[in-house]
């Protein structure tokens, strides 16, 4: 070493950090396949074959070539090299693989099929995550996943392989985790509905080895047949153990088995009954077990609009709170070196075992141990070099996470904590005094000023890593999700706290109950009043205006533009820096115009009406606009649950459409509404428009499902009318006029006083209208035709086909008197198979949601018409 105590100059001053450029490297491979993926004719070779040649090529090139050339060579053999894990990881399937049997674009009926495997855990009772105005489940029933071994057709019997999640209607089948068993039943492949900024559930299917659901109609059809042999007994007894782990981990924290026997025995001593007690006891399982339940639906609503849904979820947090109890616990022992990490290591994955194989937790997991294990060694790597290397196995055992907003939450704060974290603090609240003589004076005064110092360090730390981590994220969040939550960094403050405490006392709990599970099942109860003030405090801070603002889609390019601004002001940004405030007033202004003219811009130039009708199963959601981007929505329900939810609120943000202010449900079906309330708050609906028919039926049964309804809406501030026939408004420049149901009408059904509406608009070649029916049927249909109005409603420019498409003699006669060049059918798979409807289909652009996904139909503002679909 020289004399001025400055390494050798051959050794680096700061970490190279390869792993990270090899993690960008290889996402960029990925990207690229994915890209390209879809458009690789079948008839050729495989796709990874090409990718990893070129990979090779270029390594060879690179060996021989020197300084930059090598560098940029080897570089681009790891994005080749990338290209091919994620073709063959994605894009190619075994030849024993189940889903690639299966015919994912077909409309027909699923086969009948026997299929014989090991279940990989046991049964379940399937619990939905239902809104208050979803459908009910038809039957109870029972889901356990299959890991397949062979399938019996009609054909005959073949071996494969994969992953099936089998659901069996009625009661629990006699099933256990490791055994093997028969089943019989109708067997789906994995499919997509369609619909825009929907996840890509076919290529996760590809990379899990998940090839679709078999419906079995009752136990009788599952049955246990002869054990595995050789390594699949092992395999069996390996997971028959988890299983056990994992029920008794359930039992020590009041699993929801136990709670519907408390409650159908009416144990009083058991407090499973109280709504408030149950909601608790699913907030712990979903903390410490990693279990979602249904109870929590609001609760974790509430924890996202707070930006703190990480908390309510297995994360890198929890398995931290987790090590360092530990690790406190052991130090009680004295300092044991190598050991400590050691042990929590093996703590880590003890536990890892009693959770579910979902990515999050196994991501979260891998880091924990990775860098436990790495201190155990005792060698003093870069922590952020680690995580690079960590991120790059991450995303080579599933490649599809490069996509995810955990994986890039997940690294991205973890790597800025690493790099930033402790000088953040720094900047902000200034260096601690260093080489003061330490206070080892005792009594009750001393000790609580050194408890107050301690209190004050670690308010400090977490005050700067809760607003480093917040801003951060913040600009991936607003891209990935279109979510704000402003108040975030003070709302972790006062939540975080809480969390670490019953994280604390749940370990421990926890612990009691899996080695000692008498005692776990009594010192389960103590949990519940810290859970139950958790669970308060979270929808208290949530009920509080400003906590969450929805955003329309903003570019990536913003995002990382903003989120590069914020590392520099974390890491070298001064309050005087004119650069920096100048560079965030030009981001600011850029997220302003996104947010404002975005929906504007959205809808072409040459468009003068567009309707877009989301798939959304056997029910409606369609969104007009007129050529400026104002919106309607019309109906805004399905079958499936929480549709709202989960797909209307993100399609129509990935569709550019800013605030819908406007509402129209045509009737009271559930089809039709049950997930208009989940996104009142996403799309700042305003005014929700009814059928006096339906509003009626409200007012005389407020506890009817019409009434909740109307009544939840009020709550959350929405206007709610009613309108009929003769009725209109406008939508930026286009105007909606109702022609049915007229005043005083009585239905005989509640199909027939749907509300159907003209939607008109000028253009070039003079007025074009979208005629929007709703479900009328055949009497209301007779009766619009027969009442002067065909005129009207003929030479419409979009349909929308009454009722998803039911055949009858009216409804032929009317779509062909209407004449549109463009018919939208929002219906399921079942009536998307009717043939009656093709003679009128023939020659126009007929578009059926459940076969070509999401579509839409524009009129042009030289009058002409054109449509689309997500799949053609």
């Amino acid at each position: 070493m020289s004399s001025s105590g400055s390494p050798p100059s051959h050794v680096p001053s700061r970490p190279a950090r390869r792993s990270l450029w090899a993690l960008a490297l290889l996402c960029t491979g990925f990207v690229i396949s994915r890209r390209i993926g879809a458009a690789w004719p079948e008839s050729m070779l495989a796709q990874s074959v090409p990718w990893f040649a070129a990979a090779c090529v270029l390594v060879a090139a690179g060996l021989w070539a020197r300084g930059a050339a090598c560098r940029v060579l080897l570089a681009a053999a790891v994005v080749a090299a990338g290209a091919g894990w994620f073709a063959a990881r994605v894009h190619e399937l075994p030849r024993d693989a189940l889903g690639a049997m299966l015919d994912h674009g077909s409309l027909a009926p699923p086969a009948v099929v026997t299929l014989r495997g090991i279940a990989a855990d046991s049964p379940r009772k399937r619990e939905a995550e239902r809104g208050e105005f979803d459908a009910p489940p038809a039957r109870p029933s029972w889901a356990f996943d299959l890991l397949t071994e062979s399938i019996e057709t009609s054909r005959g019997t073949r071996r494969v392989s994969g992953r099936v999640r089998v659901f069996v209607a009625g009661d629990a089948p006699e099933v256990r985790a490791g055994q093997r068993v028969e089943v019989i039943g109708a067997l789906e492949p994995v499919r997509t509905l369609g619909n825009p900024g929907e996840y890509d559930l076919r290529a996760w299917a590809a990379q899990e080895g998940v090839a679709g659901t078999l419906n079995a109609p009752g136990r009788s059809l599952v049955r246990v047949i002869e054990p595995p042999r050789g390594a699949a007994r092992v395999h069996a007894a390996w997971l028959a153990w988890r299983s056990a782990m994992r029920q008794r981990a359930e039992a020590a924290l009041g699993s929801r088995a136990s709670a519907a026997r408390a409650s159908a025995t009416g144990d009083a001593a058991a407090d499973e009954n109280d709504e408030e007690s149950r909601r608790a006891r699913a907030l712990l399982r979903s903390l410490l077990l990693g279990e979602r339940d249904p109870e929590l639906r609001d609760v974790q609503a509430a924890f996202r609009g707070l930006g703190l849904v990480h908390l309510v979820a297995i994360s890198g947090f929890n398995l931290a709170v987790m090590a360092f109890i530990a690790l406190f616990l052991l130090r009680l022992s004295g300092d044991r070196g190598w050991i400590e990490p050691a042990a929590l290591a093996l703590l880590v994955a003890a536990y890892m075992i009693v959770l579910p194989a979902e990515t999050p937790i196994i991501r979260s997991g891998l880091m924990v141990l990775a860098f436990l294990l790495i201190d155990a060694t005792g060698r003093r790597y870069d922590r952020l070099t680690t995580l690079g290397w960590i991120g790059c196995a991450l995303v080579l055992w599933r490649p599809l996470d490069a996509w995810s907003l955990g994986f890039q939450l997940s690294m991205g704060v973890t790597g800025l904590l690493l790099w930033q974290g402790d000088r953040f603090t720094v900047r902000l609240f200034g260096a601690p005094l260093r080489g003061l003589v330490p206070d080892r004076s005792r009594g009750a005064a001393a000790m609580a000023r050194r408890g107050l110092r301690a209190a004050i360090g670690a308010g400090k730390s977490l005050c700067a890593t809760t607003l480093l981590c917040w801003a951060a994220a913040a600009p991936v969040v607003i891209w990935q999700t279109g979510m704000l939550s402003p108040l975030a960094p003070v709302t972790t403050i006062i939540v975080l706290p809480l969390v670490t405490l019953v994280l604390w006392v749940g370990y421990i709990v926890l612990l009691v109950g899996v080695l000692v599970p008498a005692a776990g099942e009594g010192a389960a109860g103590a949990l519940d009043l810290l859970a139950a003030f958790l669970i308060d405090v979270v929808l208290a801070l949530d009920a509080l205006p400003g906590t969450t603002l929805h955003l329309p889609r903003v570019g990536w390019v913003w995002a990382v533009c903003a989120a590069a601004c914020v590392l520099w002001w974390c890491a070298r940004g001064r309050a005087n820096s004119r650069r920096g405030w100048a560079v965030s007033a030009v981001l600011l202004a850029w997220l302003v115009a996104q947010v404002w003219l975005g929906p504007r811009l959205a809808v072409g130039r040459d468009v003068a009406l567009r309707v877009d009708a989301l798939a959304v199963g056997d029910g409606t959601c369609m969104v007009v606009r007129d050529g400026r981007g104002e919106a309607m929505l019309w109906d805004c329900g399905s079958l499936m649950p929480r549709v709202g939810e989960r797909v209307v609120a993100r399609a129509l943000r990935e569709l550019g459409a800013g605030t819908v202010r406007t509402a129209v449900i045509t009737h009271s079906d559930i089809d039709h509404c049950s997930g208009l309330v989940d996104v009142v708050a996403p799309l700042g609906v305003r005014v929700v428009l009814v059928s006096r028919v339906f509003a009626d039926g409200a007012e005389r049964a407020p506890w009817g499902a019409s009434g909740r309804l109307l009544a939840a809406l009020r709550d959350r501030g929405v206007e709610v009318r009613a309108v009929g026939a003769g009725d209109s408004f406008a939508v930026g420049a286009a105007r909606v006029e109702f022609v049915w149901p007229p005043e005083g009408y009585v239905p005989r059904l509640v199909n027939d006083a749907s509300l159907v509406a003209r939607v008109s608009v000028q253009t070039e070649a003079g007025e074009r209208f979208a005629l929007l029916t709703g479900d009328i049927g055949p009497q209301s249909i007779a009766r619009l035709l027969e009442e002067g109005d065909a005129g009207r409603l003929a030479g419409a420019s979009i349909l929308e086909i009454p009722h998803h498409g039911s055949v009858n003699d009216a409804a032929l006669e009317f779509v062909r008197r209407a004449g549109a060049a463009a018919a939208l059918q929002s219906t399921g798979r079942e009536r998307a198979r009717r043939e009656e409807w093709g003679p009128l289909a023939a020659g126009r652009a007929w578009k059926v949601t459940a076969r070509d996904g999401a579509a839409w139909a524009e009129v042009l503002r030289d009058g002409g018409v054109r449509a689309g679909s997500a799949r053609k």
